[in-house]
C-alpha cells in the first residue's frame, strides 16, 4: 500500500511540474488570449503604479474582454449599473510585451500590463487619466 501511495504521489508531482513548466513557457500573447472578466476597477490616486488599499472597487465596473489569437477583441462593459456597451477592437502587445495597444472606432489605447498570468491580469491605463490619475483594471479568466 505504501508503494502505491508513493507511486501516486510521484505521478501527481510529475504532472504538476509538467503543467507548471508549460505555463511558464507561455508568452504574454498566449496568456492574454481568452476571455477575461473584470473583477476590480479603480483609480491610482497617488500615481505610484501600485494598487493601494481603497483604490479599487469590485462594484463600479462589470463586464469582460475577449482577446483572440488573431489580434481581434471584443469588450462588453457596464459602468455603475448602466446597460453594457459592447465594442470590437484590434490589439497587439508592444514595448517588449509590457503594453497592450488597442484600436477601437479609430481611438487608440495604450495600456500598461502591470501583471499577467494564465488566470489573472492587472492593467494600468494612463491614456484616459482623469485628474492626472491612471485607472486600474483587475481581471480573471
Amino acid at each position: 500500500m505504501k508503494k502505491v501511495l508513493l507511486s501516486v504521489a510521484a505521478l501527481a508531482t510529475l504532472f504538476a511540474s509538467c503543467k507548471k513548466d508549460d505555463d511558464n513557457n507561455k508568452s504574454r500573447h498566449d496568456m492574454l488570449v481568452g476571455t477575461w472578466t473584470v473583477s476590480q476597477f479603480g483609480t491610482d490616486i497617488n500615481n505610484n503604479k501600485v494598487i493601494d488599499m481603497g483604490e479599487t472597487s469590485d462594484s463600479v465596473m462589470n463586464g469582460f474582454f475577449t482577446f483572440n489569437a488573431n489580434g481581434t477583441a471584443v469588450a462588453s462593459l457596464s459602468f455603475m449599473g448602466m446597460p453594457a456597451d459592447t465594442s470590437d477592437a484590434t490589439w497587439t502587445l508592444v514595448d517588449n510585451d509590457n503594453y497592450l495597444r488597442t484600436i477601437s472606432d479609430g481611438d487608440t489605447g495604450y495600456i500598461m500590463i502591470q501583471s499577467i498570468s494564465n488566470n489573472n491580469l492587472t492593467l494600468l491605463d494612463t491614456t484616459g487619466a482623469s485628474m492626472n490619475a491612471a485607472t486600474w483594471m483587475v481581471m480573471s479568466k
